[in-house]
């Protein structure tokens, strides 16, 4: 086979379920010049024997096994291996679009761009819903400096499933000390060599939320932790790419839905006691970046008021009772 223009990377792990679907909507691919590397983290039930299996059937696909080393090493892995000029990641309980590889690929082709990036449909239980976040270029971080905002509350950043890169480029690869948020730390850390970053409009990745034991969908004690240091980092990227006065609207707002969510996860799946969660939730209400953020995402847009009241009150009682009427 002549060398692959694209190459898809997927990490596999628990996916015996997903797998067919995932694999399926690559295959299926308009563009024909691609390479499929699966990626079995040492999945314990059959997904790595899937991948074999799909591996004597279409010349495209690639099979590495590895012992359980979490996402960030398999995608790692994958890069080491790639052959293709351009990386495509996608999580094998995901699909995408039959043209998401030829539109990408085009777009790049015909701007030049280092980055390209499309919308998500996210698919629940009972809806689909879509995120387009436009179609432009800019050709600096100074020109995405008006589009911040709206980047960060769309989670533009947050993924790099939805993105086309040089592979050459991302060679560097993910930081696999970090457990949660080494996604936007990869998406950050390449920005700024990014002389030209192309929006598509077309919803290309689809991000299937209905899998229960997603770590998304899951409580961990850490996941607070893990949520300011998110904050940090980007509002240091933002002072360092747009200056010391810019105001993280966006990132205050970000990190108080943030904890919103870690409150929702404890009371639905944390299995503390009543005391013991209560206690959490008051640490975390009382934390002075907490307090601060609520501050500024409420002057900067008064329709976050009912979050700001939430925090700035501290009203446990009332988030614990709406979450498990919720649950």
């Amino acid at each position: 086979m002549e060398n692959p223009k694209i190459s898809f990377i997927v990490p596999v792990y628990r996916a015996e379920k997903t797998l067919n679907a995932c694999v399926g909507s690559i295959l299926s691919q308009s563009l024909p010049n691609f390479e499929l590397l699966l990626i079995d983290d040492g999945s314990p039930d059959q997904s790595g024997k899937i991948c074999d299996e799909m591996a004597l059937q279409d010349n495209r696909i690639r099979v590495f096994h590895q012992k359980n080393a979490g996402v960030s090493h398999a995608r790692n892995l994958g890069l080491q291996k790639a052959n293709g000029e351009f990386v495509l990641f996608v999580d094998s309980d995901d699909t995408v679009s039959s043209q998401m590889a030829e539109k990408m690929l085009t777009a790049q082709k015909n701007q030049k761009a280092d980055l390209v990036v499309c919308g998500i449909l996210h698919i629940w239980k009972h809806k689909t819903t879509q995120i387009h976040y436009g179609n432009f270029a800019v050709s600096s971080l100074q020109e995405l400096k008006g589009k911040n905002a709206f980047l960060s509350l769309k989670y533009a950043w947050n993924t790099p499933c939805n993105k086309l890169y040089p592979r050459s480029q991302v060679q560097k690869g993910f930081d696999e000390k970090v457990g949660l948020g080494e996604d936007l730390s990869f998406n950050l850390s390449i920005l700024p060599a990014c002389q030209k970053i192309v929006f598509l409009p077309d919803c290309l990745y689809h991000y299937d939320h209905r899998n229960e034991n997603s770590i998304t969908q899951s409580y961990r004690k850490q996941k607070f932790q893990d949520a300011l240091r998110v904050y940090h980092e980007k509002c240091d990227f933002d002072r360092k790419a747009f200056g010391e006065t810019y105001v993280p609207t966006a990132e205050s707002a970000l990190l108080c839905g943030d904890v919103i969510r870690c409150i929702q996860r404890l009371v639905q799946k944390g299995g503390k006691s009543s005391a013991e969660e209560k206690q959490i939730i008051e640490s975390w209400l009382c934390n002075s970046e907490v307090q601060e953020a609520s501050k500024i995402m409420y002057r900067q847009n008064p329709t976050f008021f009912a979050v700001w009241l939430l925090i700035h009150f501290k009203m446990t009682r009332l988030m614990r009772t709406a979450f498990r009427l919720q649950k």
